[in-house]
C-alpha cells in the first residue's frame, strides 16, 4: 500500500522555497535553492504563504503537472513554501526476525549466506532457468546432480568450524580434512550407475565395476600417503602388511571365497562355488605325529573319510630338527591309498632322495607308445673311458660342506657320451654362480651329469671287473696256445 513518512534510507518529503514576483498567480520550476518542483500526486502537496498553510481547491490547485496554480495575486518577495510528499510501495518481504515463506521463485544476483539450515521440500530442485532440476533432493535426503559440480581452483567446501573440510586443487586433487561418511547402505554413483559404490552398515564397501586410478597413483592415509601405489604396468606395491579379518575372503563376483583365511592363518583356495565340503587345496601349518611344518594339502576328495582334513595328497615341508635359527628342513610327498595318507617320497636336508614302499623311480615303458624298437648294447670300449673322480668343492657351504666327494667331471663325460650331460640354470645368488660365465641369453648354466656318486662306485667296480676279466681272458688264451 502507499506509505509516507520518515525513512532512514529514503527521502520521502521534499521542501521547495520560492520568493514571488509581483502579481504572480502560479509557482513552478526551480526554487531559491535550485530544486525543480516535481510531484506525482497533488493530493500529497502542502502550500504555505508567508508561513500560513493554504487550502487546496480554494487557495490553489494542482491541476497542471508540477505547478501550483490559481493563487491570489502575490506581492513582490512573498515567501511561498511547498512541501511534496513522495510515494513508494513497501515490498512483499519476509521478516528477518520472524521468518516466513517464499511462494514464488527467488532470483539472487549476489552471494547468499545462511546461518541456519537451508531446507528444500522433498523432491525439490535447485537450478537455473535452463536447468531447473540441476540439483534434486529426494525425501530420503539423497542429492542428485544432473551436471558436474565445479569449484574454482584451490576452492574449498566446509562449515563454519572447518572452512576447508574439502579442498580442490587446480590439478583436480580432492583433499578431505575429516572422514567421508555415507549412511548405512548408502551409495555413491553417477546418473547411469547410482549404486556404483555401496557402503554396508558393517563397513564393507562394494564396487559395481572396476576401480581405476591414474598411472603411479597412490592410496593412503595422512601418515602414509603412499601405503598402496599402482604403477603404469599394473604392479601394486604395499608399504606394509596386507591384513584381512579372521575368516575373511578374497574373491570375485562369481567366487567370493576363492581364497579364505582363518583366524589360525590357514589359507584355503577354492575354484568352485558348488558347495563341496572340501576345497581343492589348503596351505596350512600342520602339527601332527609326522613332524612340524607347512603343508600344501589337496583336499578335493572323500572329505568324510578317516583322513578328512588331511586330504588325498600332500606336499609337506617338515623341520628335521630345531636348533634356534639353524634348522634343517626336508620336503615330503604324501599320497593316500585305501583312505590312508602316508609318506611316499622324501627329500632330506642333505638332498638324499628316499622312496617309501617302492622298488625305485620308474619311467614310461609301455610298448604301445614306442616304435622303431631294437636291441641295445652299450659299447664296452666307450664304457671303459668313464673315469670316476673324488674331489672337493670350491664353495663347500653350498654343497653341505662335503669333502672328498665322488662323481664325474661333466666335461669329460660330455666328450665320451653327450647324452649323459645337460645344462641347468643357476641363481646369481648361488656361490657357484661367480665361477660360471653367462651364455648368450645372459643365463648362467653349469653342466650337470646324469651320473652321480653311486654311479661312480658302480663304474669303478665294473671297470675293475672288466680288467680282471680281460686279464683272465689273456691267461686263458695263452694256455690255449700251449
Amino acid at each position: 500500500m502507499p506509505y509516507f513518512g520518515a525513512s532512514s534510507e529514503n527521502a520521502v518529503r521534499r521542501r521547495f522555497t520560492y520568493l514571488a514576483s509581483a502579481s504572480a498567480t502560479s509557482i513552478s520550476g526551480a526554487d531559491a535553492n535550485g530544486q525543480v518542483l516535481a510531484f506525482q500526486d497533488g493530493s500529497y502537496v502542502d502550500v504555505y504563504l508567508n508561513g500560513v498553510k493554504l487550502k487546496t481547491g480554494e487557495d490553489y490547485d494542482t491541476a497542471t503537472a508540477n505547478t501550483i496554480n490559481n493563487l491570489s495575486a502575490l506581492n513582490l518577495n512573498d515567501e511561498v513554501e511547498i512541501i511534496v510528499y513522495e510515494l513508494f510501495n513497501v515490498a512483499d518481504t519476509v521478516s528477518k526476525t520472524d521468518g516466513g515463506t517464499f511462494n514464488s521463485a527467488i532470483s539472487v544476483t549476489g552471494n547468499v549466506t545462511s546461518t541456519g539450515n537451508l531446507i528444500i521440500n522433498d523432491g525439490g530442485n535447485i537450478g537455473s532457468t535452463s536447468d531447473t532440476d540441476a540439483i534434486s533432493i529426494s525425501s530420503t535426503g539423497d542429492v542428485t546432480l544432473t551436471q558436474d559440480l565445479k569449484i574454482k581452483d584451490g576452492g574449498t567446501i566446509g562449515s563454519a568450524s572447518d572452512a576447508d573440510a574439502i579442498s580442490i586443487a587446480s590439478t583436480g586433487d580432492v583433499t578431505l580434512t575429516q572422514n567421508l561418511k555415507v549412511k548405512d547402505g548408502g551409495t555413491i554413483g553417477s546418473a547411469s550407475a547410482t549404486d556404483a559404490m555401496t557402503v554396508a552398515s558393517t563397513g564393507i564397501v562394494t564396487f559395481k565395476d572396476d576401480i581405476v586410478l591414474k598411472d603411479a597413483a597412490t592410496i593412503g592415509v595422512a601418515s602414509s600417503t603412499s601405503a598402496i601405489s599402482i604403477a603404469s604396468t599394473g604392479i601394486v606395491t604395499f608399504v606394509d602388511d596386507i591384513i584381512i579379518k579372521d575368516s575373511g575372503t578374497i574373491g570375485s563376483a562369481t567366487i567370493p571365497t576363492a581364497i579364505e583365511i582363518t583366524n589360525t592363518g590357514e589359507v584355503t583356495i577354492n575354484n568352485s562355488t558348488s558347495g563341496t565340503a572340501s576345497a581343492p587345496f589348503v596351505i596350512r601349518r600342520d602339527n601332527n605325529s609326522n613332524g612340524n611344518g607347512v603343508a600344501l594339502v589337496y583336499e578335493l576328495g572323500d572329505s568324510g573319510s578317516a583322513t578328512a582334513g588331511h586330504g588325498y595328497a600332500r606336499i609337506f615341508g617338515t623341520i628335521e630338527d630345531s636348533t634356534n635359527g639353524a634348522e634343517d628342513g626336508a620336503l615330503r610327498f604324501d599320497t593316500s591309498n585305501s583312505g590312508t595318507l602316508a609318506q611316499r617320497l622324501n627329500i632330506a636336508s642333505d638332498g638324499t632322495l628316499t622312496g617309501s614302499d617302492t622298488d625305485g623311480i620308474g619311467s614310461l615303458s609301455d610298448s604301445r607308445i614306442k616304435e622303431s624298437v631294437s636291441d641295445y648294447t652299450y659299447n664296452l670300449s666307450t664304457f671303459k673311458q668313464f673315469t670316476p673322480k673324488t674331489f672337493d668343492w670350491k664353495y663347500p657351504s653350498a654343497h653341505l660342506n662335503k669333502s672328498s666327494d665322488r662323481g664325474f667331471l661333466a666335461q669329460e663325460v660330455n666328450a665320451i657320451d653327450s647324452s649323459l650331460i645337460y645344462k641347468t640354470p643357476i641363481d646369481d645368488e648361488h656361490p657357484d654362480a661367480s665361477l660360471i660365465t653367462a651364455d648368450s641369453d645372459g643365463i648362467k648354466r653349469p653342466y650337470a651329469s646324469k651320473l652321480a656318486g653311486k654311479d661312480a662306485m658302480y663304474v669303478s667296480v665294473i671297470k675293475q671287473l672288466i680288467t680282471k676279466i680281460e686279464t683272465l681272458e689273456a691267461k686263458v688264451a695263452k694256455l690255449e696256445e700251449e
